[in-house]
């Protein structure tokens, strides 16, 4: 798609999309001409399509799932592999990824998600 930058005003540039559309992207001195490209493009406008089984009033419910714990970032000892205390631990994460799940999921999924550690770590 093609743009062009019609204003540049303290740091900000306006930038107009060959649809009519347009975007105001900050920008910082230190800047590569790349990086501006790369947001110029982010900012762009998008062509999607909707998929033929979607319809305007379409409803359904979601059933929360607990996310599957994959990947531990702290590595873990042999010896940690029977204790169900530290598995546990671990699996909840620190207390800042804790309170993080609990803003993007809710109170209530981060209850399900403790009980499915629980119930893959019981006491032993």
């Amino acid at each position: 798609m093609i743009y062009e930058i019609t204003e540049l005003n303290n740091g900000i540039a306006t930038v107009v999309y060959g649809d009519g559309s347009y975007a105001h992207i900050s920008l910082t001195e230190d800047m590569t001409e790349d990086e501006v490209v790369s947001l110029i493009q982010d900012y762009a406008p998008k062509l999607f399509s909707t998929p033929s089984f979607l319809s305007v009033g379409m409803a359904g419910e979601i059933i929360y799932q607990p996310p599957v714990i994959k990947n531990i970032e702290e590595p873990v000892a042999e010896d940690l592999s029977e204790d169900w205390l530290a598995m546990r631990k671990l699996a909840y994460g620190s207390v800042e990824k804790q309170i993080e799940f609990i803003t993007e999921n809710g109170l209530e999924n981060w209850v399900d998600l403790v009980a499915a550690i629980k119930t893959l770590n019981p006491k032993v």
